[in-house]
């Protein structure tokens, strides 16, 4: 399973691009189709997404959260 992640853009000080490509295999590969079936997601990119704000919204690192969640509402919508 392929996961490419074109951008992310941050709004806490610094614009970037960074861009992911990942081969997920046996447990992990299952692991993550679990999640995004749980989730309600179809898109691969997304899902990343959304662990990704979530893991900055543990982490209490609101501020690149918030910049992220708007970033993948923009494209939802």
């Amino acid at each position: 399973m392929s996961v490419f992640l074109s951008e992310i853009t941050q709004e806490c000080g610094h614009l970037g691009k960074v861009s992911i490509r990942i081969d997920l295999d046996g447990k992990l590969a299952e692991r993550f189709l679990v999640l995004k079936e749980e989730k309600g997601i179809v898109n691969n990119t997304e899902l990343v997404r959304l662990l990704l704000t979530d893991a900055l919204k543990k982490e209490g690192l609101n501020q690149s959260a918030e910049a992220l969640d708007d970033a993948t509402q923009q494209r939802v919508n």
